[in-house]
């Protein structure tokens, strides 16, 4: 049994679970946190409802791939440990 491919597509989603996270961390450290209510602080309000959408999606979507990513790992390492043990019981006594 070969794991390469496995971990072939595990590496790359972890890079992009990775990716996503520091994405995510610069789009919030542009965020501001004073509350605009005020008739004169229209831009603003829009701006922030806008960039609290777009770090809400892109919060899910790490979740989900988080999600993805570890359960794929546990599955990976099932299978290395069953792999493991197939081979230590065809070793000759």
């Amino acid at each position: 049994m070969n794991l390469t491919f496995y971990l072939a597509t595990w590496i790359p989603l972890a890079v992009v679970v990775a990716a996503l996270a520091i994405y995510r961390n610069m789009m919030a450290s542009h965020e501001d946190e004073s509350l605009h209510v005020l008739d004169g602080d229209a831009p603003q309000v829009a701006a922030q409802i806008k960039l609290s959408h777009r770090l809400e999606v892109i919060e899910r979507w790490g979740k989900i791939l988080t999600a993805v990513l570890v359960t794929y790992g546990l599955v990976i390492g099932v299978m290395y440990l069953y792999f493991v043990w197939q081979q230590g019981a065809k070793l000759p006594q």
